[in-house]
């Protein structure tokens, strides 16, 4: 060691040999050394981007090792050709090659520690110190190459100061590229590799001029003049080659590079394309399950629709053939019979209704159909529906409205209507004695002087009854819920009706609840928001039909029987049609004889010609635009009820047809009270006996 290195201890023995330096050469061994360090980090990524030592792997790896030996090598000879000294300088080949080799191995023992997947600061550290090495190794060997009538001493503090600064460039330069780039993304990662490169190339440069600046030439015979030495030809033909070679690898990893960077646009513009067709068959069979959705949404409307009117129609006979037995003379024995099958009969249509609405709420397919109505009517008509059932009990049923609700407003009468006798009903089924009551209030007033004044109105059934849990409460508004399993072996009941209550309360605005408590009785509540009708007056309802010309277009004979007893029964004189068109036809034959009908009931549902069809073509007749046209509609399909009114009907009745919802509709549009028609017809002389 002491041969290879000699240190300055003492004076200078002899004379110190000047030197001079090329700026030209300085600044391309500088380039040079940049150039190899980007060339070994571009080989060596390659090698962490394989994840295990295959032969491929080895290739890069011993690829980058001689980039980096040679780009070593190369910027140390060049570096020695700036060196311009006043003496004659040649190098010895074989110590020459040896510093190359030296380069070259430690310089891959460095890059094989840096590759190994993930990167801890151990290994990075000691990738550093082996790097730096090999840079201090290859320089120092590279000087003792040198043949010349002089001798190079090295200051000690300059040469470990030459050391430590090969190390720690060398630490940091590997440290940007496999620690920090490595977290990069792609197009920043290039970046990582630039300021890698340029760092590794301060490391050889500042190691070898700082070596330079470490070592004093003594020449031991005295300096004659201070011409430049001519270089050294061999010298300069070894610079040539191993910076062509350099240069040739810095070729060869930029293609490489680009090769790679084609080849992932060319992978990610494959998987960009793959996963455009993913997604367009994803889309596609979405649209597809959208369809078969919207298909079999469609279906179910329409089977609901069709039972709906199936299961109404017979449910009509029933009830109103019972209404007509029980105005029959009977028995006491034959009215109790007569009377519970009108009861079975009304809780089989409750269950009918309940399911079927259910089933449209889930199909998204119910629709309200808000009109003006007076809450009072609407409340007192409810409980004359349930008067009956509370007379048997011996329930007292009352009614209170606070002053201040509105007497028209504009609301859905029949969706509100059932919500009102889904309360009523469960309150008479659950009290056994006392009374039941409903309340109405404004719990919401209306901003004086606004262009569209509304309120929120609360509505209230309260009973003696058995009173609800606390915790039987929390299930009471759930599908198929009721409150605890023997409710619905003693009472029975499908525990859906408040579900659809509940329901319908949110579409309207509203929201549902109970205040109860076991043996304290129950109040059931429901909120609806509503526009005030200002002004709005309802028109007034007559207790008969005396004398008024009703036709009943109906295509169901037994539905035609029932409707025929129920309107005469109400004093008014009634044809029958069996289908839209032959009543079509008796309109304008009536008409002829100087009788038009001034009402007419019409079955939505009828071959060749529904209801719809038949009220658009009444009012397209200039001559039968006066005769009141009334839909009798099981309002099964979404917007049956819109397309009703807008298509021109009076109103419309659902089915099955209650006498009192019948007189109630009928009543309000019947024009001169009957004694005043027939006076007027008695007095004329132009009188028709129609």
């Amino acid at each position: 060691m002491r041969d290879f290195i000699l240190f300055l201890d003492g004076p200078i023995q002899g004379t110190e040999v000047i030197a001079a330096y090329n700026p030209g050469l300085v600044l391309l061994s500088y380039l040079v050394a940049s150039f190899a360090a980007y060339t070994a980090i571009n080989f060596a990524e390659r090698v962490s981007h394989s994840g295990s030592r295959t032969a491929k792997a080895t290739g890069w790896l011993v690829g980058g090792a001689c980039a980096m030996g040679a780009g070593i090598w190369g910027m140390h000879f060049i570096a020695m050709l700036a060196f311009h000294i006043p003496i004659p300088v040649r190098y010895d080949l074989s110590v020459t090659l040896l510093s190359m080799a030296v380069a070259i191995l430690l310089s891959g023992f460095a890059l094989s520690l840096v590759t190994r997947g993930t990167l801890p600061g151990r290994r990075l550290l000691a990738g550093g110190i082996v790097m730096g090495l090999g840079v201090v190794t290859m320089h120092y060997t590279g000087m003792a190459a040198m043949r010349m009538e002089a001798t190079m001493l090295y200051k000690p503090g300059l040469f470990a100061l030459s050391v430590l600064n090969a190390i720690v460039c060398s630490t940091v330069a590997l440290w940007l590229v496999f620690h920090l780039g490595a977290k990069a993304r792609f197009g920043q990662h290039i970046h990582y590799q630039i300021g890698s490169a340029l760092v590794m190339g301060l490391a050889i440069c500042g190691m070898h001029y700082t070596a330079m600046y470490a070592g004093v030439c003594i020449s031991t015979r005295p300096v004659v003049g201070d011409t430049i030495a001519a270089l050294d030809p061999a010298l300069q033909a070894l610079v040539i080659g191993g910076v062509a070679l350099l240069f040739t690898s810095v070729v060869l990893a930029v293609s490489v590079q680009n090769q790679i960077v084609r080849r992932q646009l060319t992978q990610q513009n494959a998987q960009l394309l793959e996963e455009i067709a993913k997604r367009g068959q994803v889309e596609r069979a979405l649209t597809e399950a959208k369809e078969v959705a919207e298909a079999a949404s469609l279906a179910k409307s329409q089977f609901l629709a069709n039972m709906s009117h199936e299961i109404r129609t017979p449910m009509n006979g029933v009830l109103g053939m019972t209404e007509l037995l029980l105005d029959a003379g009977l028995n006491e024995t034959q009215r109790r019979y007569a009377k519970t099958i009108r009861s079975s009969a009304e809780t089989l249509l409750t269950i009918i209704n309940d399911i079927l609405d259910f089933s449209k709420i889930e199909a998204g397919r119910l629709e309200l159909d808000p009109i003006e109505l007076d809450v009072r009517d609407l409340s007192e008509e409810a409980l004359q529906l349930m008067a009956s059932q509370a007379h048997e009990k011996g329930l007292e049923l009352t009614c209170r409205i606070a002053p201040e609700v509105p007497e028209h407003i504009r609301a859905d009468p029949v969706r509100l209507h059932q919500i009102l006798l889904n309360l009523l009903g469960n309150a008479l089924k659950f009290t056994e004695r006392g009374e039941v009551t409903v309340s109405i209030e404004c719990t919401e007033r209306p901003i004086a002087g606004s262009e569209a004044p509304r309120c929120q109105l609360r509505f209230a059934v309260s009973d003696s009854g058995i009173g609800i849990s606390a915790e039987a409460q929390t299930r009471l508004f759930r599908s198929f819920s009721q409150a605890d399993g023997s409710t619905t072996r003693r009472f029975g009941g499908t525990g859906l009706g408040l579900a659809v209550s509940k329901q319908l309360a949110q579409m309207m605005g509203g929201e549902i609840g109970v205040d109860s408590a076991p043996g304290r009785g129950s109040s059931f509540w429901f909120t609806i928001r509503a526009d005030i009708v200002e002004g709005g007056k309802s028109a007034p309802v007559r207790a008969d039909l005396n004398g008024i010309r009703v036709l009943i277009v109906e295509d169901n004979a037994t539905n035609r029987t029932i409707l025929r007893h129920q309107v005469e029964t109400l004093g008014a004189i009634c044809d029958l049609a069996s289908d839209a068109l032959a009543g079509l036809e008796a309109m304008h034959a009536a008409l002829a004889r100087s009788c038009p009908y001034q009402l007419a009931l019409i079955d939505m549902k009828m071959p060749r010609m529904n209801g719809i069809e038949l009220i658009r073509a009444v009012r397209a007749d200039a001559a039968l635009r006066d005769t009141r046209l009334v839909m009798l509609t099981s309002l099964s399909a979404s917007g049956e009820a819109a397309a009703t009114r807008a298509a021109g009907a009076d109103a419309y009745l659902t089915k099955p047809v209650r006498r009192g919802e019948l007189l109630n509709t009928l009543g309000r549009f019947t024009g001169a009270t009957p004694t005043e028609a027939r006076a007027k017809a008695a007095n004329s002389d132009d009188a028709i006996d129609c």
